[in-house]
């Protein structure tokens, strides 16, 4: 006996019994989750919300890495920033198109983005349902994979022609759906929602079924279903009549009913754990480190797989080794104020940024400042070239060759001053040594 055959007690009854129960059932059987019917569902809209939103609202960079100098530059006047975090030349701005491309990502396992190129650079970038892509895997060789999408508009596109944010794939054309993979507890929750509308419809009048002692007629038995549609359809005021042998029995409910609602709170939290997202991200009620915790879990895998995507599609084949883009994560800290100056703080003791780099991440105009704080206490090295630098003393020597001034050889080398006590010796403030004593006696020693 199923689920839903236990939430209604179904039994075996005598023929002419007439149940409400019987059209619900009959309806639920058939339901299967679409993408569409799985956004009906409040904890599924919530999650794919709060991860598209998240990372919609995250700017994109480009870098530029010099492996040999272990340096990366941070190109900023690239058209392609443009299109990506200003204006993308579709009637889709940057915010909703990657609300967009993130959505069908997670409802559908793939997301596509149009690259529109004039020569070597991209002029616009245009959504594309997925809906409207149909792939054909045209190599038949499992280890060297060709493929081409078909567009609902008639246009044949090869491969590498479509932007694809891909999820689960196994041929690097399509992607698997959460839907897809979750069919059966997403559809008994959308079966649930489906059962609670239609009791709303009936008017919450209580469920039963009729018994007759006679065996009716077909055409009674049709009149007998139209008058109890019409009392349970819950427009205006209806009654009906039972004709004498005719009896209504109420259907009492089972304990598998009475526990829908905690039904539906397990429900929810394990479409949380689906997405990767901790339970509270549903209702809004999330800690600071269950915030930490989805995002590394759920945002994270999803920027890396738009940005693998934006980087086989957007950069030519000549600046792949160099050239990556980087959604710029340190947005998702920025509506903590204290945070934020904590971590400028810490980056600008310690040297990894500078004043007006923490003024460019906060919107704010250069004050032209470039230098970087040294403290004077401290002693530089440079293992390269052996030199050690003072700050203090404004000196620098090499290790192993020169000796700084004030130190004591303990072989009694010449570079050293002449360590000696008393008020009387006149030392040369150049190489420390002893010139001679000053006149009016007096005595010294070494």
């Amino acid at each position: 006996m199923g689920l839903i055959d236990r939430i209604f007690g179904r039994e075996k009854r005598a023929a002419g019994v007439i149940s409400a129960d019987d059209n619900i059932l009959n309806t639920l059987r058939g339901i299967e989750v679409s993408p569409e019917t799985a956004m009906e569902i409040p904890a599924v809209s919530a999650c794919v919300e709060f991860i598209s939103y998240i990372i919609a609202m995250l700017p994109i960079k480009l870098y530029k890495e010099a492996r040999e100098h272990s340096t990366t530059e941070e190109i900023r006047d690239d058209g392609r920033l443009r299109l990506l975090n200003d204006e993308t030349g579709d009637l889709l701005d940057p915010f909703q198109m990657k609300q967009a491309v993130i959505s069908d990502y997670l409802l559908y396992g793939s997301g596509f983005i149009y690259p529109e190129w004039h020569r070597n650079s991209i002029i616009s970038l245009r959504y594309v349902r997925q809906k409207d892509v149909s792939s054909i895997n045209r190599g038949v060789d499992p280890v060297f994979k060709v493929g081409e999408y078909i567009l609902s508009n008639g246009m044949r596109l090869r491969d590498d022609e479509l932007i694809r944010v891909l999820h689960n794939t196994n041929d690097g054309l399509k992607g698997t759906s959460i839907i897809d993979s979750h069919q059966q507890l997403l559809s008994a929750m959308y079966k649930e929602i489906v059962y609670e509308k239609m009791i709303v419809e009936t008017g919450g009048n209580k469920k039963g079924f009729l018994t007759a002692d006679l065996k009716l007629t077909d055409e009674a038995m049709e009149d007998l279903r139209d008058k109890w549609k019409n009392m349970y359809a819950n427009t205006g005021n209806t009654m009906m009549v039972l004709n004498k042998g005719i009896s209504f029995h109420e259907s009492s409910n089972t304990s598998v009913e009475m526990q829908l609602n905690e039904n539906k709170v397990r429900n929810n939290e394990l479409v949380c754990q689906i997405f990767g997202l901790s339970p509270s991200a549903a209702s809004g009620k999330l800690t600071e480190d269950e915030l930490v915790s989805s995002i590394k879990r759920a945002v994270i895998p999803v920027i890396s797989a738009f940005e693998a995507a934006l980087n086989r599609g957007m950069l030519l084949p000549s600046e792949r080794e160099e050239y990556y883009f980087s959604f710029d994560t340190s947005e998702l800290l920025r509506g903590d104020i204290l945070k934020r100056f904590q971590a400028y703080k810490i980056g600008l003791e310690s040297n990894v940024l500078q004043i007006d780099e923490a003024r460019y991440r906060e919107d704010l105009a250069p004050l032209g400042l470039n230098w970087i704080k040294l403290g004077l206490q401290d002693v530089l090295y440079d293992p390269k070239t052996k030199t050690i630098y003072t700050p203090n003393m404004n000196q620098t020597m090499t290790m192993g060759e020169n000796k700084l001034p004030g130190t004591v050889d303990s072989e009694g080398g010449s570079g050293i001053i002449e360590a000696r006590w008393g008020n009387n010796y006149i030392q040369d403030p150049n190489t420390g040594r002893m010139m001679g004593s000053r006149g009016g006696g007096g005595s010294g020693g070494l």
